[in-house]
């Protein structure tokens, strides 16, 4: 018996060592109506706040929440340089709301309140100014007398897709890329930026989708997303006051899908036109709407795979992603289950969509049958409820006009997806991997674009109408 009880002992102590998994956070947003910073994770938390000087920025300690698969860098506006998600170490998360040069928060008005154990709010005060002391009263460093800060005086777009950053003195940089935020970060050291230029806007058509222009310490940090096709080239330096970065078209990421032959014999189909860009503006939705993208499958699940080996999850998360960047830029919040490859669960998928509270829930896939009926195509949408019944005809009609496809139609379903979320949900098949209309297109870059260009207009026109 004392064996048994000592064997009893160990494993106990075995068990006891064994680290429980870390909670996720699920999603957070800034909602700046309210100068409200909200966010949810999927077990119990006990979040913390502090303020840091040298840059100012308010950290939001999670103990035990693994943020790994959230948006990094999601928030530039006013007085707010940048909010991003990262972890700390394998025990702690944090939440990091950095200000814009000369601005702080009274931290006596920083409110933390949790509506539940897994929902919380940060109430933050009004931003006030804090002006730095004038360069000339701050004694530098000596290693820096010999070089004085530069003031980086403008950012903006060239007619040459050129992005073009000017000093009032001499500057220098360095380009980096990040595969976490699908950025380039340009590194500008002994420099601050102007306000004004920190608070720019991108002007219509851009080669970037968005600009986050934050400072550190003495450094400032332009980090550059690109807009879609669209790719970064070298960064050079113009004059000893002007750096320029190209903006090339075709990124990385929209390269087209190779479909090598098949043995298969030649099937004689009657091909519908290469399809054409609508060209007329996207709906304006009103009021504060947040949307859910789901790109289907991903990591180990690489769902149906069609002619030549045309894998579903390499078609939809360039689609996926197209959507949600078009989305943003007509001023939608958008919230994605994953938008890199990995494999997320079903249930995970909809817990992220219902506890976040989106407006709406989109899942996209693309669709598949026998390899021998490479004769069926088209694009079909699927709904469960009523709402979403209105939302899938939004999205099936918008893309039948934009692209001349076969029409599958709208369907009731019972999708897992469709069912669990909480709110107004579609799921459009974009086309057939297995068809010998649908892959080649599929595979295309050009077609992908113009398909999440349509999926865009369809969801804008649902919520400007609902």
């Amino acid at each position: 018996m004392r064996r048994f009880g000592f064997l009893f002992t160990v494993l106990s102590l075995c068990l006891w060592a064994i680290p429980a998994e870390a909670a996720r956070l699920m999603f957070w947003r800034f909602e700046a109506d309210q100068n409200r910073l909200v966010f949810s994770t999927d077990e119990a938390v006990q979040p913390k706040a502090r303020l840091l000087q040298n840059p100012t920025r308010l950290v939001i300690d999670l103990p035990g929440v693994d943020v790994a698969e959230v948006e990094r860098q999601q928030w530039r506006e006013g007085a707010i340089a940048a909010i991003q998600a990262q972890v700390v170490d394998r025990e702690t998360s944090q939440l990091v709301v950095e200000m814009a040069p000369g601005y702080t928060l009274d931290p006596q008005q920083i409110r933390i309140a949790g509506q539940s154990p897994t929902e919380w709010q940060v109430e933050l005060p009004q931003a006030v100014r804090s002006p730095l002391p004038p360069l000339a009263n701050r004694p530098l460093p000596p290693r820096l007398e010999a070089q004085a800060t530069s003031t980086i005086t403008a950012i903006e777009i060239s007619g040459s897709n050129q992005l073009v950053i000017r000093g009032d003195r001499g500057i220098t940089g360095t380009k980096q890329w990040s595969t976490v935020d699908r950025a380039y970060t340009i590194t500008i050291p002994n420099a601050r930026v102007d306000e004004a230029v920190a608070q720019s806007q991108l002007p219509v058509n851009s080669p970037v989708s968005q600009l986050r222009v934050r400072q550190r310490g003495s450094t400032v940090e332009i980090v550059v997303y690109p807009a879609t096709n669209f790719q970064a080239g070298n960064l050079s330096q113009v004059n000893p006051t002007t750096l320029a970065l190209g903006l090339e078209p075709q990124t990385s990421t929209s390269r087209p899908i190779r479909i090598p032959p098949t043995n298969q014999p030649p099937t004689t189909i009657s091909r519908p036109p290469t399809p054409q860009p609508n060209n007329s503006p996207m709906p304006q939705p009103t009021g504060r709407n947040l949307v859910a993208i789901d790109p289907g499958h991903g990591g180990r699940d690489p769902g149906a795979i069609g002619i030549g080996g045309l894998r579903e999850k390499d078609v939809i998360l360039p689609i996926s992603l197209e959507v949600a960047r078009t989305l943003q830029q007509q001023g939608v919040q958008v919230m994605m289950t994953r938008s890199d490859d990995r494999f997320i669960t079903l249930a995970a998928r909809t817990q992220m969509a219902n506890r976040s509270r989106a407006t709406i829930f989109v899942s996209i896939h693309a669709n598949a049958i026998s390899m021998s009926r490479p004769d069926v195509n088209g694009v079909e949408t699927f709904y469960f409820s009523a709402q979403g019944q209105r939302l899938a005809q939004s999205i099936q009609s918008s893309i039948l006009q934009s692209i001349p496809m076969r029409n599958r139609g709208v369907k009731h379903a019972r999708f897992y997806v469709l069912r669990t979320s909480a709110m107004p949900s579609a799921l459009v098949e974009v086309g057939f991997v297995t068809g010998a209309e649908d892959a080649p297109r599929l595979a295309s870059p050009q077609f992908r674009s113009q398909m999440a260009q349509a999926i865009s207009r369809g969801i804008l026109l649902y919520l400007q109408q609902n």
